[in-house]
């Protein structure tokens, strides 16, 4: 460890998921326990960093940088961090912790130090947060951070951004399909849109400020029933 990366990144697996995910990522019973990555942080470091619980940080050291949840816990040593290995490229932005890990490996095994790289950590200050319900995988690019989480009749992903909600909704809304009906709501720093086809929500947009929590529950139920297509509003 050093001045610039004074912290100690270990790596692992948590409970449910095997690797990335290729095979546990399927099923949305598993995905309910932890939906997004993150990482665990004592509450004595999360104050010295000015981390808040929930918030997005970024972990970072001169090999690259990981976007993950903070989680506060006393079950962390004061100045080490740790981050779950499973979220790739598919089903997260930027949130491989493998990306920090530094290139020195044992010289019998060729393991590098996945328990043992230094780190800094810093708040992310984004100014929106959204959620989109979709039948199938979409693209977010645009995006600071997204996660995918699998559910029982599609995708969930979880999106924070440093665009104003109105912005954020505007690149939001245009990630919905053409076909069907699209059924709006804008107001009061808060966007809501739906994609209708066959009587059935095909996706579901929800943007709001930063601030606010969403109903996350009711929403997937309002997803996975069926409806009477109207006209837009």
């Amino acid at each position: 460890m050093s001045e610039a990366f004074p912290l100690l990144l270990n790596s692992g697996r948590t409970r449910d998921h095997w690797h990335t995910m290729t095979r546990t990522g399927l099923s949305a019973r598993l995905a309910e326990h932890q939906a997004e990555p993150f990482v665990l942080i004592h509450p004595q470091t999360a104050k010295e960093y000015g981390v808040k619980f929930n918030q997005i940080v970024a972990v970072s050291n001169q090999q690259g940088k990981c976007l993950v949840r903070a989680q506060i816990s006393l079950e962390m040593m004061p100045k080490q961090l740790f981050i779950p290995i499973h979220w790739n490229e598919s089903t997260a932005k930027q949130s491989k912790p493998c990306s920090l890990i530094i290139p020195n490996s044992d010289e019998f095994s060729g393991q590098p130090e996945f328990k043992h790289t230094p780190v800094t950590l810093e708040p992310v200050m984004h100014q929106s947060s959204a959620l989109f319900f979709t039948r199938i995988p979409i693209e977010l690019d645009e995006c600071d951070y997204w996660a995918r989480q699998k559910i029982e009749k599609g995708y969930l992903y979880r999106i924070e951004s440093k665009l104003a909600p109105y912005e954020l909704s505007q690149v939001l809304k245009s990630k919905l399909s053409e076909k069907g009906l699209i059924v709006s709501y804008e107001g009061d720093e808060e966007y809501r849109y739906q994609n209708v086809v066959d009587e059935r929500i095909n996706q579901a947009v929800y943007v709001q400020t930063l601030n606010r929590e969403f109903d996350v529950e009711s929403m997937k139920s309002e997803f996975n029933k069926y409806l009477v297509a109207t006209e837009s509003v």
